[in-house]
């Protein structure tokens, strides 16, 4: 049996986190409406997030990896700068965790 290499399932990790973060910006739950709500944002961002995290999903499963990295490390930068501007420390975590994961995934994959 074939051993998954960590930069292989770290890369798919971050896809199926991409993917998730644009469905649930795509599908809207209440959650997530409220979310955009308490930030002033329109309701009509979380659809662009939406396609946008998915379409960073795409370019990172596929022959333009780094141009998706980046897509997505811009993506999870403004989410950071907004959940600090809003004083939301404890959802930060995640997303830092997160471009973290994105780092470690680049520089692995630069080895």
């Amino acid at each position: 049996m074939d051993e998954i290499s960590f930069s292989t399932g770290l890369t798919w990790l971050l896809i199926t986190a991409f993917l998730a973060a644009g469905l649930l910006n795509l599908l809207g739950r209440r959650h997530v409406r409220e979310i955009y709500a308490r930030c002033h944002y329109p309701s009509s961002y979380r659809y662009a997030a939406g396609i946008v995290y998915i379409g960073a999903a795409i370019l990172v499963a596929g022959p333009y990896r780094i141009l998706g990295l980046a897509l997505a490390a811009v993506l999870l930068f403004l989410l950071i700068v907004t959940l600090l501007d809003h004083r939301e420390y404890g959802r930060a975590v995640s997303p830092v965790g997160l471009l973290g994961a994105l780092w470690v995934s680049v520089m692995a994959g630069a080895a």
